[in-house]
């Protein structure tokens, strides 16, 4: 089939814009390390484990941007942190955080509602519905819990649907490798939340995306070691 110059040019712009705005849903690697180094002023202390996730406009999460001292402001890391120790989820329009309580990890207890109507990361969401997520948590989801279809009373696998319906940028982050399997084990277990919601490591040398073009990057993603 002949297309006409003018059908050609139609198609080929429609192409360019699918393509631009798939990319424009993607958050910039440096700009995610800024994030998360502010994110960490959040930490009830060293080696603890705590997740947070914050809904920002979309375009703080593009090129260039750089937190500063307005950033995040209304939620204060004392009060954040107060709610922590509590073992009390912290919740505002912003933000959202929460440490392990009882036999639940802390990612369990933002994603999973705590009332008949929506989960504290739904409520997060629903506040701007095109905005730029963030879900960062201290340690890997664990497989044995968090990433185990088996374990249908406390994995979080079908409450990371919500994601795939979140029109804005967004990506699941975490900074150490939580327990021990093999390689394989990993990739797998990891692929179920990469498939819902781009999963990320990030140390002090930076954040790098586990998956690209469907092939796992173990070496900057397993290894206990600052890629």
């Amino acid at each position: 089939m002949v297309l006409s110059g003018a059908l050609r040019v139609f198609l080929l712009c429609s192409l360019s814009l699918c393509l631009r705005g798939t990319e424009d849903q993607v958050v910039d690697q440096n700009t995610l390390h800024h994030i998360i180094h502010h994110i960490e002023q959040y930490s009830p202390g060293d080696n603890k484990q705590y997740a947070v996730a914050i809904n920002i406009p979309a375009e703080m999460c593009g090129a260039g941007f750089r937190p500063d001292d307005t950033f995040l402001s209304g939620d204060q890391p004392a009060e954040v942190i107060c709610h922590f120790n509590k073992r009390v989820i912290y919740e505002s329009a912003t933000m959202i955080g929460a440490v392990p309580k009882e036999r639940y990890h802390s990612e369990f207890w933002l994603l999973n509602p705590k009332d008949p109507n929506a989960s504290p990361m739904q409520n997060l969401l629903n506040q701007r519905k095109d905005g730029c997520v963030i879900f960062y948590t201290y340690n890997s989801p664990c497989l044995g819990t968090c990433l185990n279809a088996t374990n249908t009373g406390r994995n979080i696998l079908k409450a990371l649907n919500m994601f795939t319906l979140h029109d804005g940028p967004k990506a699941l982050v975490y900074s150490q490798i939580f327990g021990t399997a093999d390689t394989e084990q990993y990739r797998d277990d990891f692929a179920k939340v990469n498939a819902k919601i781009r999963l990320y490591r990030c140390t002090t040398a930076g954040c790098h995306a586990c998956f690209n073009g469907g092939t796992f990057d173990q070496n900057l993603c397993l290894n206990n070691l600052n890629p």
